[in-house]
Order: C-alpha cells, then sequence, then structure tokens
C-alpha cells in the first residue's frame, strides 16, 4: 500500500479510538492549511476590488489595452488574406513588426528610465 494512505487510515482509526480530533497526517495538515490560505486570499480580493474604486478603473483600462491588443491580432489575418489576398505566409511575416516594436520598446525602456530618474532629480 501507499505510505500515506496508510498514515491516513492510521490517524483515523487512532481518532477513533482517542477521540481527539487533532491528531492527523501531514498531509490532512497541509489541506487545512491550503483551505484556510485560499479563502484569506479570496477575502482580501474581493475586499480590494469593493474598497479600492482605482484598482477598478486601472483593472478596467488594462482590460481594455488586452482587448485592443487580441483585436489587432486576431484581425491580421483577415485583413491581410481576405482584403489584400496575401497568403498563409505573407500573413504570418506581418506579425514581424509587431515583434520588432516591442523588443525596441524592451531594449529602450532601461535607457529611457535613466534618463527619467537623472530628469526628475534636477
Amino acid at each position: 500500500m501507499y505510505a500515506p494512505v496508510i498514515l491516513k487510515k492510521h490517524a483515523q482509526r487512532l481518532r477513533k479510538e482517542t477521540g481527539n480530533q487533532n491528531m492527523m497526517t501531514e498531509q490532512e495538515a497541509r489541506r487545512k492549511m491550503f483551505a484556510k490560505l485560499l479563502n484569506s486570499n479570496l477575502y482580501l480580493t474581493l475586499k480590494l476590488i469593493v474598497e479600492e474604486p482605482m484598482l477598478d478603473l486601472m483593472c478596467a483600462f488594462v482590460d481594455l489595452i488586452y482587448a485592443l491588443l487580441y483585436a489587432f491580432f486576431s484581425a491580421y489575418p483577415v485583413i491581410f488574406n481576405d482584403l489584400y489576398g496575401f497568403g498563409d505566409e505573407k500573413v504570418g511575416l506581418m506579425y514581424i513588426p509587431i515583434l520588432i516594436g516591442a523588443m525596441s520598446g524592451i531594449c529602450l525602456t532601461p535607457i529611457l528610465e535613466k534618463q527619467y530618474v537623472a530628469l526628475k532629480k534636477i
């Protein structure tokens, strides 16, 4: 038999014999801690949603940005394939400028951040 199953059955037998409900295996204790952790995290999340309207606005803004990004990515094949008659290979190439823009943004952000911090000190 599997060792944790044996321990669980042994703990159940000991609880039944002694009447002490605090006797449990490590896995059973972890499960209760996980449930408590999940409950507290859900409570905190709901509390933040209800009590912080600025957080709601920021989440709505991020939702809008993701929706626009998704719309652009899903519209590319429709526009370039149906409207302009490009093949699938050429439609795939249309994503390269987005990749170049994202990579240049990743590379330029630290430089611009240093300049911003330097200007902020002045």
